[in-house]
């Protein structure tokens, strides 16, 4: 008995979210990649998710490139530490000294400013003036906070620290 095979571009696959698909177009969408390189469905899957199915914390990785600062990230599980890796293009924390007006400033760049260690919060150029608009910067470190609490700690507890080092020694003969 004959059979009627129809070819693989004449399925349809009809999604109730987004509409009539040709199989083949459709699955071929699935594969990333480069040439020589691409990725099937079930295998990113398989990077994605364990055995278990649980997403996979592993197979996603960020780092800070050392050479220019960049974040960077890549998806997936390579034997090359160095492998896979792709710029996000922001870079984290770049230093870029005391606060200067009429100066380009890139979110998370960071500056020091009033005695404080300020991080851009956003893209933006400061303005002409001698003091840096506070609602575009959020505080890293308040070096006013620190030196209060190092001149409390010399004024409250540093000299019972001398009286106490004075009585050990006193009591093991050395004074």
């Amino acid at each position: 008995m004959a059979e009627t095979r129809p070819r693989a571009e004449q399925l349809r696959f009809l999604s109730s979210k987004t509409g009539s698909h040709i199989i083949d177009t459709y699955l071929e969408a699935c594969e990333f990649g480069t040439e020589g390189s691409y990725k099937t469905l079930p295998a990113l899957l398989n990077e994605l998710f364990t055995d278990a199915g649980e997403i996979d914390p592993t197979s996603i990785q960020f780092r800070v490139n050392g050479a220019d600062g960049q974040l960077q990230n890549r998806f997936g599980h390579y034997t090359d530490p160095e492998a896979g890796w792709v710029n996000i293009n922001q870079k984290i924390f770049q230093h870029r000294g005391v606060w200067q007006s009429s100066t380009p400033y890139v979110r998370l760049d960071v500056v020091e400013d009033d005695k404080k260690v300020w991080v851009a919060l956003e893209n933006h150029t400061s303005g002409s003036t001698q003091s840096a608009d506070y609602t575009k910067w959020g505080i890293l470190l308040d070096g006013r906070t620190i030196f209060e609490e190092l001149e409390q700690f010399n004024d409250e507890s540093a000299p019972r620290l001398d009286l106490l080092e004075e009585y050990v020694l006193l009591d093991i003969d050395i004074l």
